[in-house]
């Protein structure tokens, strides 16, 4: 009996555990960006689109939760916010993007009623403090979904909002 008792116990804690991990890895997703080719990489209802990308290395998006957006955003969070990242062939982390690099969210109903009465954009969030990034609309290629776009300057924190 004691025996049955071990297995359950260790069936248990490792199905917690792989519970637990798989979990953690839903929030964080990396992706592989080839010199110059051209991707679209989404995460959800939000994603980065590289355009003849300037150097190889890997992508790391991160949602984070509506609640934890840093600082006190000027502006509703609509979606969770996606921190963008970006690690060249070399290892090193790259803060200034060298080329056309896209930040998008695909948008709900509600959304796009809101965006259609000019009351929605993207945001950034940089040295402490949220920033109005240029926002318009484009149609996803492929999906045939809306999604607001911006043209990123910096690797950052990103966040879709009601003004």
């Amino acid at each position: 009996m004691k025996r049955i008792t071990k297995v359950m116990f260790m069936f248990l804690a490792l199905l917690l555990i792989s519970t637990t991990i798989a979990a953690a890895g839903a929030t964080t997703r990396y992706y592989k960006i080839t010199v110059g080719e051209t991707s679209d990489e989404n995460f959800g209802r939000a994603g980065v689109t590289f355009i003849q990308a300037y150097y190889s290395g890997k992508l790391k998006l991160t949602k984070i939760s509506k609640d934890a957006a840093p600082g006190d955003p000027p502006f509703k969070v609509t979606q969770k916010p996606m921190d963008v990242k970006f690690i060249n062939y070399k290892g090193e982390w790259q803060y200034e993007v060298n080329n056309a690099v896209y930040v998008y969210f695909k948008l709900r109903n509600n959304e796009l009623d809101k965006w259609k009465d000019g009351k929605l954009s993207i945001y950034t969030y940089n040295h402490g403090t949220w920033k109005t990034c240029p926002t318009y609309e484009v149609w996803g290629r492929y999906s045939g979904e809306m999604r607001v776009s911006c043209r990123i300057k910096n690797y950052g924190l990103y966040a879709v909002g009601l003004k």
